[in-house]
């Protein structure tokens, strides 16, 4: 048996929603102003809507979307500024959490 494997990490569907999203949003399938509707994307996306409610209040706190009162929530307007910043944090915190996996060996 080989011993320089790895364990796989497991991603709860939370984080494949928010991942899923947030690729959406930065790739541009997904563009400012757009509604995000929660029964549509809870069946696009096979999960639950509390699982999705999960994600788009993390998405929310990232200023990637924004919950307008009365209206609903709905993508955030995000300059190149916004997603290089993203992408330094989460950069950073991957960093980090490989160093995390690899000393808990």
């Amino acid at each position: 048996m080989a011993r320089s494997l790895m364990p796989v990490a497991s991603v709860t569907r939370r984080d494949a929603v928010l991942t899923e999203l947030r690729n959406a949003i930065l790739s541009g399938r997904l563009t400012p102003g757009d509604r995000l509707r929660e029964v549509q994307l809870s069946k696009d996306l096979g999960v639950s809507r509390p699982t999705l409610r999960e994600a788009i209040y993390q998405l929310i706190h990232e200023g990637l979307l924004v919950q307008e009162a009365y209206k609903g929530v709905c993508v955030a307007a995000v300059d190149a500024a916004t997603i290089t910043d993203i992408a330094v944090v989460r950069s950073s915190l991957e960093v980090i959490a490989a160093k995390a996996i690899a000393a808990d060996k």
